[in-house]
């Protein structure tokens, strides 16, 4: 550290890069971050690759500096320029992201190449990720498998997951759970949080194992601590049925009400599910509507995907018809016909004070209106008996399936087409 500060005030730009790192990272001197930016600029300016990208990195995340996302690209661009592969990394994901430069997918894979041929594993992690999702790139699977392998194989823990998920579902390469298994456990011992999920999962589900719910609730719990939302819901219904466990309704409400503040589709659904029919104890959830109504707040996907059917669902629940049908018919063909049914200006509901114990059937002519109700159970069967229509033919306006909770809830009869 001696020796740093003497060179660097005689103006040599290692000496002052060196001793701007000491400053942030606190070696051999009390760290002070504002003294780190000193330095890094002095040498920056000098044109000292590995200061610049540093001066780079401290304006982008407001290091000892007020963060700039602008300033910061500009250092970066003069460090990847001079060949300093952490700064061609950290211009990739500006560039990925539209952070301080306007978006620009194939600029960003451009960079990840560029450092991803020097042996970066972060950029082999990332450039796997534009092949695997055609991001800036043509689609290539078996490309993209080839990045995350180079990177795993140097240690990178989301390569390592990724990896290990491309085994699990023959992504770009045979499937292999076995091999799935041995990556997923290599970044879950880094704590990689998708990896310890997943790798729960296959203990779960017996996938390239033993089935073994005990280890799979221990992965869960792992990365449910580290916010894990898909881990937190899974985590609480290890609870709810005692899978792993020691059944607990209590811990596993907290768990899924975790789950559900990240807006996790099938656990606001579940919960609303749930709390309406009184299958779980509320504890300190909200009530069932909440959580309807978040789940129809959520965004639909750009793909068909269960999740849009989902939401689709919590919509009907709220009485958000027309969210409802666009989600159904972006759930893709298989929910199509559900979609059809919907007609947002022609509800007719009935407030029904039955039991829980039958659903009552409604049924709407060609004028919008209710002509048949009743409240006795249901089967295909009787709901073609009831509209006098057989199996294959054109069915009535509309039908509806309504819970008899004394709520305005609408649910469709998927099986009749």
């Amino acid at each position: 550290m001696k020796w740093y500060a003497k060179a660097a005030e005689q103006g040599n730009a290692g000496a002052q890069a060196n001793l701007g790192f000491c400053y942030e990272k606190g070696m051999g001197v009390a760290k002070d971050e504002k003294e780190a930016v000193k330095w890094y600029t002095k040498a920056a300016e000098q044109g000292n690759p590995g200061a610049q990208r540093n001066l780079g990195a401290c304006y982008f995340h407001g290091t000892g500096v007020s963060k700039d996302e602008k300033e910061a690209v500009r250092w970066f661009i003069k460090a990847a320029e001079q060949g300093n592969t952490e700064a061609k990394l950290s211009l990739g994901i500006c560039y990925d992201n539209g952070t301080g430069v306007a978006k620009d997918e194939k600029e960003a894979v451009r960079w990840f190449i560029k450092a991803a041929e020097q042996g970066n594993a972060r950029a082999q992690a990332n450039l796997g990720f534009c092949y695997e999702k055609g991001t800036g790139v043509a689609k290539d699977e078996k490309e993209a498998v080839k990045w995350y392998a180079k990177a795993a194989e140097q240690g990178d823990a989301w390569a390592q997951s990724n990896l290990g998920f491309c085994f699990e579902k023959g992504i770009g390469v045979a499937k292999d759970e076995k091999e799935a298994v041995k990556w997923y456990t290599k970044a879950a011992e880094q704590g990689d949080p998708r990896g310890m999920f997943n790798l729960g999962l296959c203990y779960d589900y017996g996938k390239g194992m033993e089935k073994d719910v005990a280890e799979a609730a221990k992965w869960y719990a792992k990365a449910a601590e580290k916010g894990y939302a898909s881990a937190q819901s899974n985590l609480g219904f290890a609870f709810e049925k005692g899978l792993g466990v020691s059944k607990d309704e209590k811990e596993a409400m907290r768990w899924y009400v975790k789950a559900a503040e990240q807006k996790v589709a099938k656990t606001l659904n579940y919960l609303g599910k749930k709390l309406t029919t009184r299958e779980i104890g509320q504890f300190d959830a909200k009530p069932a509507d909440f959580y309807f109504k978040e789940l129809s707040g959520l965004p639909l996907r750009e793909r068909g995907s269960f999740e849009n059917y989902l939401i689709g669902m919590g919509s009907l629940e709220t009485g958000n018809f027309l969210k409802a049908k666009q989600a159904l018919l972006m759930a893709g063909n298989q929910y199509g016909p559900t979609a059809q049914n919907i007609q947002p200006d022609s509800m007719r509901l009935t407030r029904l004070e039955d039991s829980w114990e039958n659903y009552v059937l409604q049924i709407l002519d060609k004028e919008r209106n209710p002509i048949r109700t009743s409240n006795y159970g249901l089967s295909p069967f009787f709901v073609y008996y009831l509209c006098g229509t057989p199996a294959g033919n054109a069915l009535p306006y509309g039908i509806w399936i309504l819970p008899p909770f004394g709520r305005f809830r609408p649910h469709l009869w998927q099986a009749l087409r």
